[in-house]
C-alpha cells in the first residue's frame, strides 16, 4: 500500500490503526485482543518520507506502541532499520503523546513525544541521547508549508556527521548548541561549535580543542541538495 501525504498528515498513524481496528474489529474480539498491527507502507511529505512502515499496539489498553521504519530520508540523508517503542502510548483528546519512549537509530536514545491530530499538526519531540545532551525537534506539519526546527544543547557533532557532504572532514568529537531550521527546500543552521576533533578524508590536515560558529544553507535542487557553509573559528589548533 502507498500513500503520498501532504495535507494528509492529519493523523499520526498509529492513532489511524487504533480507529481502523476499531472499526473493522467487534468489540468482543478487541476485548481479547492482546495485539493490533498495520502495514502502512510507504508515507512522503514536503520535508521527509518513510518506507516500509509498520506499527504494533499491545498491553493493557493497547497503551505498548511499536513503530518499525525500514528507511527515513530527511534532506537527502537516510537512516535504516529505525525503531520507535513507548510504553505509554496516550490518545487523549486531540493530542496524542508518549512520556517513555525509545528512538533507536543505531544506539537507543530515550523520548517524549506529542503530536496534534487537529488542522494544525504542530509536534514536539525532545531526545536525551545522554545526561548532558539534549535534543528538541518541533514543528507543523502542513504540505508545503511544513516547518521544523532542531534545538541542540550540547549534542555530540558525531551524531551530525552522516549530514556532511561526502568530502567533509571527518569529525571524532565536539559539541554544538543553536539551532538548524528546516523549511522545505531549505534547510538553516546556526551552531555553537565546542572542542571539535577532526581530520580531512586525505590525511594532511587534522584540528583539535577548534570552537566557534558554524552558519549552514542548504537548498533542495531537483532531487539534489547544494550545501553552503561558513564557520568562524575562535579557539583550537589546526594542523
Amino acid at each position: 500500500m502507498y500513500f503520498r501525504l501532504d495535507a494528509a498528515v492529519r493523523r499520526v498513524v498509529v492513532t489511524a490503526a487504533i480507529f481502523a481496528a476499531g472499526a473493522a474489529c467487534p468489540p468482543a474480539y478487541l476485548a481479547h485482543a492482546r495485539e493490533l498491527s498495520l502495514t502502512i507502507g510507504d508515507l512522503r511529505t514536503a520535508a521527509f518520507s518513510a518506507r516500509s512502515l509498520t506499527a504494533q499496539l499491545s498491553g493493557p489498553g493497547f497503551r505498548e506502541l511499536s513503530l518499525n521504519i525500514d528507511r527515513v530520508t530527511i534532506a537527502g540523508r537516510d537512516w535504516r532499520k529505525v525503531r520507535v517503542t513507548c510504553a505509554d502510548f496516550q490518545t487523549a483528546g486531540e493530542r496524542i503523546a508518549c512520556s517513555r519512549g525509545v528512538f533507536q537509530l543505531g544506539d537507543k536514545i530515550p523520548a517524549s513525544f506529542s503530536y496534534s491530530t487537529t488542522e494544525r499538526a504542530d509536534f514536539v519531540v525532545d531526545l536525551k541521547p545522554t545526561p548532558d545532551e539534549t535534543w528538541r525537534i518541533a514543528g507543523r506539519v502542513a504540505g508545503p508549508q511544513t516547518a521544523i526546527q532542531v534545538k541542540l544543547d550540547r549534542a555530540r557533532l558525531s551524531r551530525l556527521a552522516s549530514w556532511l557532504p561526502i568530502a567533509a572532514p571527518q569529525l571524532s568529537a565536539g559539541r554544538a548548541t543553536g539551532t538548524i531550521d528546516m523549511q522545505v527546500p531549505a534547510v538553516k543552521a546556526r551552531l555553537q561549535l565546542d572542542d571539535i576533533a577532526f581530520a580531512d578524508t586525505s590525511g594532511l590536515h587534522a584540528g583539535e580543542k577548534i570552537g566557534g560558529m558554524l552558519d549552514v544553507d542548504a537548498a533542495q535542487k531537483g532531487q539534489d541538495w547544494q550545501w553552503n557553509a561558513t564557520v568562524a573559528w575562535r579557539t583550537g589548533e589546526v594542523f
